[in-house]
């Protein structure tokens, strides 16, 4: 009996964050610690709701940062939200009907910029600013390129 509850584990644990019907979108995520001026640029998958399930929310976005993140710092960080067209979109509130996604097969040029996460004891305001200052650093916009 022990053995079939370990089994159940595993296959809980090995399955995807969320399970796709198409082929999911996907958007860039700008994560950012500005005390420690750290970033990172990070691809995340836009879940559907073609089954007429709940829409996905900005907290599903963030969700998946643990996974996607690769500097510590940054994955363990807490965010409130992101910001989307300098506005700050909370982790319940559902992705806006323009959200910026692409195919996650889509290999041609950068279409929409990154998102910024928003750490714990930050302004949108604050990230906004920051963000818009990396976008502009060279090194910054090939970061971003790798990604597309």
């Amino acid at each position: 009996a022990q053995d079939s509850r370990n089994t159940n584990y595993k296959r809980k644990t090995s399955t995807s964050l969320f399970s796709f019907t198409t082929t999911p979108s996907r958007c860039l995520i700008l994560l950012m610690d500005p005390f420690r001026r750290i970033f990172e640029v990070i691809p995340v998958f836009v879940p559907g709701d073609d089954n007429g399930g709940p829409p996905c929310t900005v907290g599903d976005l963030l969700a998946q940062i643990p996974y996607q993140a690769t500097d510590y710092r940054l994955k363990f960080q807490e965010y409130t939200g992101l910001v989307y067209r300098r506005e700050h979109l909370v982790a319940s509130q559902p992705l806006p009907v323009d959200f910026p996604v692409v195919p996650s097969s889509y290999a041609g040029e950068a279409s929409h910029p990154p998102l910024f996460a928003i750490p714990l004891h930050y302004t949108a305001a604050q990230v906004d600013l920051y963000g818009t200052n990396l976008l502009q650093d060279p090194t910054v916009i090939q970061t971003i390129e790798g990604h597309q």
